[in-house]
């Protein structure tokens, strides 16, 4: 439409013209020295517009020759461009179907006319340590990170990716460091590395890279409590397997109050601190906790605390007994520190209670002890035997019958009676 109304004013503006021109075409003479031209307007008009045409188009046509040369390789370029680009996406579609061997030829065939000759090399790796072959993994990796300077943690991540892939978890680690500043803003970076450092137990750098998980959201806040209680916890075993009484108390005093009031955490550094003859000190924190807190493994644990005084220990654990009469695990305690302070008749009374409310594999051994101690080697051994016994069926079912639990301390009461006629 637009087309029809230009050509329509341009064939009226002619037809105008040409009218104009027959009443007066006009005259022009062009004189210079000797020489002189004589013509109509009009005709003047048409031959500098001729002249005009023409010479446009030769100007046009020499420019079209200067630049051919660019041109044809600019053609010549985009061809390639195009069989790159096509020899990328059929590389990396005989990559997902698994064909290494044609992925790695379709990826590395056309490399250098490649846009993104990165992903020509990363996919290529890949191809190659499918294929077996880890020097050439190593070769495509090293191109790719040559590609540009921004490609560090894409390259950095992906032969990070292949070496745990392949097992290399140590040069795997290696790599997930070198990427420095920039690795640890990313969040798969940081969750690379943690799971690394927990494959190789390293809970110190465990510890350090905390605070960049939280500050970086790398994982829920449930997640982390439970990562930071599994760190804490095995940064003590291993400064109580070290025997390093001064790493474990350091450990300790550095850790947040909130950790520390845990019964679990209070439990595990309390057993260290037992195993390195620090009872005095395990004593006086079980016993504080227990104020607060009844929690029956420390109370257990209690029970074989070393203290230098046990007698005032015993005294402790007696008070308890008023609130916690029927508690076989205080029972049991109670029986233990009897032992240690040698009332021996009073221990084989708790140990006889706690084993009434609640057998025990446990309190069975420690009253079959007493008994050899006190010389019925007959009753130790029955308990020795029933201990063994109520082992057996936890093993086996899970949980005795409770039937069979209540007659089982038939046969203590016997042997007691048995030691009580022999005194």
């Amino acid at each position: 439409m637009k087309l029809l109304f230009i050509f329509i004013v341009v064939l009226i503006a002619s037809a105008s013209l040409a009218l104009l021109v027959r009443q007066d075409p006009g005259y022009v003479l062009i004189s210079y020295d000797v020489w002189s031209i004589e013509t109509t307007l009009s005709l003047l008009v048409l031959a500098l517009l001729a002249l005009y045409f023409v010479l446009y188009y030769l100007i046009r046509l020499f420019a079209t020759l200067w630049h051919f040369p660019d041109r044809l390789h600019g053609w010549s370029n985009h061809r390639k461009s195009n069989r790159a680009r096509g020899s990328l996406h059929l590389g990396l579609i005989t990559l997902a179907e698994g064909r290494w061997k044609n992925a790695e030829r379709y990826l590395t065939k056309r490399v250098k006319s490649s846009d993104a000759p990165i992903l020509n090399y990363l996919g290529a790796a890949r191809a190659a340590q499918q294929g077996g072959n880890l020097e050439k993994r190593d070769y495509y990796l090293s191109l790719a990170h040559s590609c540009t300077d921004t490609s560090d943690l894409a390259v950095g991540l992906t032969q990070a990716e292949l070496q745990i892939a392949q097992g290399q978890s140590e040069q795997a680690l290696a790599t997930l460091n070198h990427l420095g500043k920039v690795g640890r803003k990313n969040h798969y970076v940081l969750n690379l590395l943690k799971s690394l450092y927990l494959e190789f137990k390293d809970w110190e750098s465990l510890k350090r890279l905390l605070p960049e998980l939280r500050k970086n959201h790398v994982i829920s806040d449930q997640a982390l409590k439970e990562l930071e209680t599994t760190i804490l916890t095995n940064l003590i075993q291993q400064a109580g397997n070290d025997h390093d009484l001064l790493a474990l108390r350091s450990i300790w005093s550095i850790m947040p109050k909130h950790f520390r009031i845990k019964e679990d955490m209070l439990r595990t550094y309390s057993e260290h601190l037992n195993k390195l003859e620090s009872g005095e000190e395990a004593e006086t924190l079980i016993r504080k906790t227990l104020k607060k807190n009844w929690y029956r493994p420390l109370v257990r644990l209690y029970g074989l605390t070393v203290s230098n005084n046990p007698h005032k220990q015993l005294s402790h654990a007696e008070g308890w007994h008023k609130q916690y009469t029927n508690d076989p695990v205080l029972l049991l305690t109670l029986g233990r520190l009897c032992v240690r302070g040698q009332e021996l008749e009073k221990a084989r009374e708790y140990l006889k209670s706690s084993i009434q409310i609640e057998p025990a594999t446990e309190t069975y051994k420690v009253l079959g002890e007493l008994l050899e101690k006190c010389g019925d080697k007959e009753g130790a051994m029955r308990c020795y035997r029933q201990g063994m016994l109520l082992d057996e069926k936890n093993s086996d079912s899970g949980n005795v019958a409770a039937a069979e639990i209540i007659d089982l301390p038939v046969t203590i009461r016997e042997s007691l009676t048995v030691t009580e006629h022999r005194d």
